[in-house]
């Protein structure tokens, strides 16, 4: 496996519930993220991730749809403060990476997430 750094962040420190627009606390977060970013060579996927629970609204049919809005998002917060482009991929994962069992709302709690994973060169 190659090497790198994984940063994991609670969705909800990140996104509204069910929404995949930055929070101002999210915005602030992004730019503590580009400083470690900035510190180390190599690609930036940004993964989003949901827990099992179906989500079915006009903007998100799927958490297909919205673990990718989420990435993107993050994606495109990053490349605005200052990431350049072709180091950056946005990945949406949905539920089938979880953390944790989907049965209790802690697990679901530790499987919305957003994982950003610097790649080293």
């Amino acid at each position: 496996m190659a090497e790198g750094i994984k940063l994991r962040v609670e969705d909800r420190l990140l996104f509204p519930t069910a929404a995949a627009e930055l929070t101002d606390a999210g915005e602030t977060l992004i730019q503590r993220l580009v400083a470690v970013i900035q510190r180390h060579d190599g690609e930036v996927a940004v993964e989003g991730h949901t827990d099992s629970r179906p989500i079915q609204t006009a903007e998100f049919p799927s958490n297909w749809v919205l673990s990718s809005a989420r990435a993107i998002a993050i994606v495109h917060a990053l490349e605005r403060a200052g990431v350049e482009p072709q180091r950056l991929r946005a990945v949406g994962l949905a539920d089938t990476r979880p953390l944790a069992g989907n049965d209790s709302a802690e697990g679901r709690a530790q499987n919305r997430r957003v994982e950003v994973i610097i790649h080293a060169r």
